[in-house]
């Protein structure tokens, strides 16, 4: 295959972009018409005493778009995006049941949704439910991440 063959050749490439910019850029990018998706989940939150569900990015400050070389540079250029992943030297490429696979999940938004609980204090006995520990009992000492 010639070296320009292989330049219009289009992959499912990763892209990070500026913090909390990943629907804009998705948005932006299809203007020009490129193929973008950012795949998204439904987040629940309390606020004031109510509970409000909204989408959310399920990888945060990524997308994902199906790109040949000279596209590539464009959404690299984009102001909302910083970089295309890469893997050692070469841009990372995502196969194509991968992507598959997470727009199907995009047509079921239960799917890919995170809800927000209490979580058990600390010093609190609690024991395991599913996985290898199952039924082993122990306390909280601390609280990392977002508890999900």
């Amino acid at each position: 295959m010639e070296l320009r063959e292989a330049a219009n050749l289009k992959y499912w490439r990763v892209f990070y972009t500026m913090p909390r910019a990943e629907f804009r850029a998705e948005e932006e990018l299809k203007e020009v018409k490129l193929e973008a998706f950012v795949p998204k989940m439904l987040v629940e939150k309390t606020v004031s005493g109510r509970k409000r569900r909204h989408e959310a990015p399920l990888f945060t400050s990524y997308l994902f778009a199906r790109v040949d070389e000279f596209e590539r540079r464009r959404v690299v250029s984009h102001h909302h995006v910083m970089y295309c992943v890469k893997i050692g030297d070469e841009f990372g490429k995502v196969q194509p049941f991968e992507m598959e696979q997470l727009q199907m999940a995009q047509n079921d938004p239960a799917r890919l949704s995170r809800i927000e609980y209490d979580r058990p204090g600390i010093g609190r006995r609690v024991m395991v439910t599913e996985g290898p520990m199952k039924g082993m009992i122990g306390w909280v000492i601390e609280h990392r991440g977002l508890g999900i």
